[in-house]
This record gives structure tokens, C-alpha cells and sequence, in this order.
């Protein structure tokens, strides 16, 4: 089917363009420049800027184009590559890929970076591409490789009379640091189902926010102080191209609109909805750069305003559109109908900013004081420059049990390396040993960080480097400190709370795990509930952490 319809829209371009190669950068420049439309790329991101402004006939061009360079279709080679006789695809996990978590990472057809689907028609979809019916999907589908592109996930079924069963975790790294730390009152909120925006501000302020009701006015500082997200699969552009954003190591290095910059790695954030505008899927409150302004504002209002993302270059330098090109307004704003899995990055440059989508939006921190606050937009968005310290002294002092544990693990990391010693906080010990740094997880099992020594980070201050496969993707001397290591255990306790989740299950089917979740292959005898709550039950080392999975049945895999 794929080779089909690009040798159609091959042949369509040949037709519109006379050209001998329209799959030649230079010929096809040579082509849009002759109608006035100029470009030094013709990469997605530089297409889908063109087609903002180009007229009919340069706009059909264009969209073949795009349509032309899907290839994500190349999963089903890779499936064809992988498939043993018995159709079942294997050693498509690698045990520990991930350094200093310990997390599992894909291999082969690669799991993790699958394309999600939107079909609303998923089943009519899938069963005439089976059928192998070309004549129908060209008359139902505009867009042949997308299609293909979105049906990838559905390739994957369960043996006949049997069914798929999916469930991952409720917002668990959020869950896992509240329970390390005592930060009860936030686990009482994941339990209940409550506004995390509303909740922080009460407790900020010490009293009741309600949306849209009393003292609601507080709602957007409490909203502030919490962690916004990007859309799974969204492009992120690095110094080694496009890469889906929950695909970004520190290896990669980010364009933040004027150099390319360190940061400070992924993070999940669960799975929330999300809106679509300008070629951005973020959710709503998250900081983006928009023309006009000097600092981010909120993702919804600049879709409600209808103003324009800023571009950012190929690397080079930042864009800013001109006037005479304005996006359409509300009626570009859509609203998933389905939660996703959102990622963000932290702290990535001295701008905190980085390019996803080609567009310029505003990156998380880990443990960040009112100069974060103000780099996220926080002023824009109607909070006095003179609130911000005592904001970020309200959220600190309404979880300090949080921040007490990320300052106690810096102290713990810089005695132990100093002195060659030992310590414990809240349950985690921290070890020297043979020149290496162990920190032991509640679980037993051990990180370890190579030849730690005491340093001064760029601010002058006391930190701890070690040795370890850097940003340059060599062996160098890497600096942390307190939140860091917080982070690495946090994602790390992650990681052993799905292996146990596993063992929970080990009397089913597993047939993979993609990030927090679980795919089982059951019969009819086993249900969702039940797999819910056997993922839910935590383990006797983590006594006290209140777990949530949710999840959904299907007869092939997709993005519920």
C-alpha cells in the first residue's frame, strides 16, 4: 500500500511540477523559488511553515511532499525483520538499558516510539488494509502513509480466542516522591481524584480553592508552581535531528532559539489531555513563546488568542514571523478526546527553553526558586514580579517535606564521598565503597555512581562529580547534586515498582512493557479490574505508597 500511493503521489508531482526527481531537495527548491516561495530546508517543520502562507497550487506540492517523507511506515519492515515462525516477535527489551535508572529500553521494532493513533474509524481502517483493498483506502483516507503511520500499533494482537489487556500506572513518579519524602497530603490527592492546581494553592495559602469558586483567584499561582507537558511523539529538535521527545538522552544537545544547550534529561509525566495548535500538542498550561512577547505565556491562551508560536531556525538562528502571516484562532485549537502520555525536559540552557514541533516552548526545572518562576512566564501571566519569592516560599513551605528531602540527599551524597562513609535518608543509604558511590534503594537493589569526588558547581558552590557517559557521549566527569540524585532514585524506584507490578502478574501472559505500562495477553477469564489491582498492590518495602493503575481491553494494540 505504501509503495502504491507514493508512486501516485509521486507521479502527481510530476504532473504539477514537470520536475525529473521531485525527491530532489535542490530541484524542488529550484521549483518553490521559481513561484516565490524561497527555503534553505525543506524538512518538516520548514514544510509546514510554507504551507501556513502558500497558495493552492504550491500548498498541494508541498503536502505530497510531507505526505511523500512519512516513514514510519518502516516499522512494518522492522516487524518483518523481527517476526520468529510463530509470528511472534522477540527480544525487543533490553534489561538495564537505561544507566542510572535501570530501566528497561527497546530494541528492534522499538515499542517505545511507536506513532500514536487518532483514526476514529480504527476497526474500518484496519480491516479494509488487510483485506487489501488499495481501491477503498484511497477513496477513504487523503492520506495513505498517515493512515498506514496510525495503524502501526494495531499490527500487534493477541492469539485467537485471547485478548490484550493494558494498565500502567497512575501518575507514579509524582505518587513515589510524596511517599518517599511524607508528602501525604499529595498522595491523599492522587487517591481522591482531586485538582492538583486547587490542592497546591490551598495548601500553599492555607485555604479552600475551588475552580471557578472561592478564592479560585489563587488557583493559576498554585497552578505555577507545578509541571506542565509535551505530547509523546513530539519532535524535539537536537543536534542530531528530530527526536521524539521521550527519545532524548543527555546526549542530545537542544537548540533553545539561539545556541544549542545541555539539560538536565526526559521526565514522564503520566498521561493527561492535550490540546493541537499551530503544530504544537502540549497540554494547555504549558509555556510556549509567541510573537509579540517577551516572555512564555499559556498554551491555550495563545490558541484562544490565535497568535503564532515562534518558530525557531534549523540551528542557526530564531525566527520570529512577520505581521502579515496571523493563525487562524480558536477554530485551530483541538482537544484530544483521549489522555496521552506527556513528557517534559529540565532544565535545558540558561534560557530554559527548548524546540519541540519547531516551535519554542518553555522547559521544567527540578527544585527552581523565583528566578524559574519568572523564566516560566509567571509575570505574564498577571503575578507581580514581587509575589514570586514569596511564592515559591508558599509552595516550598507547603511541601516541605519535598524539599527537605532534596537538600538532605545533597548533604548525604557530599558527607559520604568526603568522609568514605555511610548514611541513611528516609529509607535510602548512601555508601562509599572501592571508589564508588552506592545509593541503595528501598527495594535492595543498588545505583552506583563511579569515582565520585567533591567539586564546585558553575555557581561556586560545593557538588559532586563522578565519572560516566556524558553530553559528548564520552567518558567524562559529570556534576550533580541534591534534586539530581532525588531524580535518579525517584525514576529508579519507578522501575522496580513495574518489575513488581510484573511479578504480580507473572501467572499471565506478559507479552511487553512500554515505559509504566503493562500488556498482558489474557482470556476471557481474566479481567481489567483485576489487573488494576494486582499492578496496585505495593510492595512490602514500600508500605505506605498508595499505587493506581488504570487501563483499558482491546483485540489489538493501540492508543487508547
Amino acid at each position: 500500500f505504501d509503495e502504491l500511493a507514493k508512486t501516485e503521489l509521486k507521479e502527481a508531482v510530476q504532473e504539477i511540477t514537470q520536475l525529473e526527481n521531485p525527491n530532489s531537495v535542490i530541484q524542488m527548491r529550484d521549483w518553490l523559488c521559481r513561484y516565490g516561495l524561497e527555503t534553505d530546508s525543506l524538512d518538516k517543520k520548514a514544510v509546514s511553515e510554507m504551507l501556513k502562507t502558500a497558495p493552492p497550487k504550491l500548498a498541494k506540492v508541498l503536502t505530497i511532499r510531507q505526505q511523500l517523507s512519512k516513514s514510519s511506515v518502516k516499522k512494518y519492515q522492522a516487524m518483518q525483520n523481527t517476526a520468529c515462525k510463530d509470528g511472534r516477535a522477540r527480544g525487543m527489551f533490553q534489561f538495564y538499558g537505561a544507566n542510572r535508572s535501570g530501566r528497561f529500553s527497546g530494541r528492534n521494532i522499538q515499542l517505545q516510539n511507536l506513532p500514536q493513533n487518532h483514526l476514529s474509524d480504527l476497526d474500518e481502517a484496519r480491516s479494509i488494509l488487510r483485506n487489501g483493498d488499495y481501491e477503498v483506502m484511497s477513496m477513504l483516507y487523503d492520506n495513505i502513509p498517515d493512515t498506514l503511520s496510525q495503524l502501526i500499533r494495531t499490527a500487534f494482537v493477541p492469539k485467537k480466542g485471547y485478548k490484550f489487556i493494558v494498565a500502567d500506572f497512575s501518575a507514579i513518579e509524582a505518587r513515589v516522591i510524596a511517599w518517599l519524602a511524607g508528602e501525604q497530603w499529595r498522595l491523599n490527592l492522587f487517591e481522591s481524584g482531586g485538582d492538583i492546581y486547587c490542592q497546591s494553592a490551598s495548601q500553599m495559602f492555607g485555604v479552600p480553592v475551588v475552580k471557578n469558586g472561592i478564592n479560585g483567584h489563587l488557583r493559576q499561582k498554585g497552578k505555577i508552581a507545578e509541571l506542565a507537558c509535551i505530547a509523546e511523539g513530539e519532535l524535539v529538535l537536537t543536534d542530531k535531528g528530530l527526536i521524539p521527545i521521550e527519545k532524548i538522552t543527555l546526549a542530545h544537545k537542544l537548540w533553545d532559539g539561539e545556541e544549542w544547550v545541555n539539560h538536565e534529561g526526559v521526565v514522564y509525566k503520566g498521561e493527561r489531555e492535550v490540546i493541537y495548535y499551530d503544530g504544537l500538542k502540549a497540554t494547555a498550561d504549558h509555556l510556549v513563546w509567541v510573537e509579540g512577547k517577551s516572555e512564555p505565556i499559556q498554551f491555550r491562551q495563545a490558541a484562544a488568542c490565535g497568535t503564532h508560536l515562534i518558530q525557531t531556525g534549523d540551528g542557526r538562528k530564531a525566527i520570529r514571523l512577520g505581521k502579515g502571516s496571523r493563525a487562524k484562532k480558536i477554530e485551530n485549537l483541538k482537544i484530544n478526546s483521549s489522555k496521552v502520555r506527556v513528557y517534559d525536559i529540565r532544565n535545558a540552557g540558561k534560557h530554559n527553553r527548548f524546540t519541540v514541533s519547531g516551535k519554542l516552548v518553555h522547559n521544567c526545572g527540578y527544585g527552581g526558586s523565583s528566578g524559574a518562576l519568572k523564566a516560566m512566564g509567571a509575570v505574564d501571566m498577571g503575578i507581580p514580579e514581587e509575589e514570586l519569592k514569596p511564592l515559591v516560599d508558599a509552595w516550598r513551605d507547603a511541601n516541605p517535606n519535598i524539599v527537605k528531602l532534596w537538600w538532605a540527599f545533597d548533604d548525604a551524597v557530599k558527607n559520604v564521598v568526603s568522609l568514605k562513609t555511610s548514611e541513611t535518608v528516609n529509607g535510602i543509604k548512601f555508601s562509599y565503597k572501592s571508589g564508588m558511590l552506592f545509593i541503595t534503594l528501598p527495594s535492595g537493589r543498588n545505583l552506583v555512581y563511579v569515582r565520585p569526588k567533591p567539586g564546585i558547581n558553575k555557581f561556586g558552590g560545593e557538588s559532586v562529580t563522578y565519572e560516566g557517559i556524558g553530553a559528548t557521549k564520552k567518558w567524562e566527569r559529570i556534576e550533580s547534586y541534591g534534586p539530581k540524585f532525588v531524580e535518579n532514585v525517584i525514576q529508579a524506584i519507578a522501575r522496580d515498582l513495574l518489575l513488581n507490578a510484573m511479578k504480580n502478574l507473572r501467572e499471565f501472559f506478559i507479552v511487553a512493557h512500554v515505559h509504566d505500562e503493562v500488556i498482558i495477553e489474557a482470556d476471557a477469564g481474566m479481567t481489567l479490574e483485576e489487573m488494576c489491582e494486582r499492578m496496585s498492590q505495593a510492595p512490602e518495602w514500600a508500605k505506605g505508597l498508595n499505587l493506581k493503575a488504570d487501563g483499558y481491553e482491546c483485540m489489538y494494540y493501540k492508543k487508547d
